[in-house]
């Protein structure tokens, strides 16, 4: 990670603590127009869609996913916030994992923080 490291590291302890997190980050940096909800994204991402929805309603409660009532579907779809400094911190997370070294850290350290 370069300088920005420690707010790259603060976002991480903040907002990352599970894998299924972390998927869904990177789902929705690179789909960032997109709205989905539980069930599809539990498929794509080929997790349970308990965990996928236990996740998503995480990371809307702290503003880095926004949730958009559907009423054909009677639940939620999801949606990366609208929020510019958000979106550039996800934009930013991905981007710094997509390095090998910085994803090894990112994995140890959930997985020393007992992430499943």
């Amino acid at each position: 990670m370069d300088d920005s490291g420690d707010t790259m590291w603060s976002f991480i302890n903040t907002y990352v603590n599970s894998f299924a997190k972390w998927d869904l980050l990177i789902f929705f940096a690179e789909h960032d127009d997109v709205e989905e909800g539980a069930a599809s994204l539990s498929k794509h991402l080929a997790r349970s869609q308990a965990e996928i929805a236990r996740a998503l309603e995480d990371l809307a409660a702290v503003g880095i996913l926004e949730a958009v009532a559907d009423r054909d579907l009677g639940g939620d779809l999801y949606r990366l916030t609208r929020d510019d400094t958000a979106r550039e911190q996800v934009r930013r997370f991905v981007e710094e994992t997509r390095d090998r070294d910085t994803r090894l850290r990112v994995l140890t350290t959930l997985l020393r923080a007992g992430a499943r």
